[in-house]
């Protein structure tokens, strides 16, 4: 399913995580973004130069111009941000993007402005990503309750927190 199908596509971006970085920093490589605007790759940057560490991660989003290249931007340019996950609703009219700062705290923005970010306050920190829920202005975390972990469905528009598990065992939100 890899298109071109010898894999050697074009590099979008140098500064991208590699796999070195994948297990070490992030669970989590680029992602496609769906969007009724079109495409675009959500991924892991880190500052140009610098180590790959927590403090140079950047999220940032690279969209494909009319000429073929791609277009680079850093959604939260100057604060770490680690682990995103994107919105797979072709319809979405604005996409989310979900990820973790470099003390575990998890958050969500729209693809298109800094200004959207929020940061889920009534959540504990976690190395556990959240995922967006396709076709919904929703989100899938785990949260721990009686000493284990649930998966809950959180509403964006309202800010209320739904457990949806109940059973013992390991819960997996994507």
């Amino acid at each position: 399913m890899f298109h071109p199908i010898d894999v050697r596509g074009r590099l979008v971006d140098p500064d991208a995580m590699t796999l070195k970085d994948f297990g070490r920093l992030t669970l989590n490589g680029p992602e496609w973004a769906h969007a009724a605007k079109g495409d675009h790759i959500v991924y892991t940057k880190f500052v140009t130069g610098k180590p790959h560490l927590a403090d140079t991660a950047r999220i940032s989003v690279a969209r494909e111009v009319s000429d073929g290249s791609w277009s680079i931007d850093f959604l939260v340019p100057d604060a770490s941000r680690l682990a995103p996950y994107a919105s797979d609703f072709d319809l979405d009219q604005s996409p989310v993007i979900t990820d973790i700062d470099k003390d575990s705290n998890l958050s969500f923005r729209g693809t298109g402005a800094v200004k959207t970010e929020r940061l889920l306050s009534n959540v504990a920190p976690s190395v556990i990503p959240i995922r967006p829920v396709c076709g919904a202005r929703a989100l899938l975390l785990h949260l721990p309750v009686d000493g284990g972990k649930q998966v809950h469905y959180y509403d964006i528009s309202t800010r209320l927190v739904q457990q949806l598990t109940f059973d013992d065992g390991l819960k997996a939100a994507s």
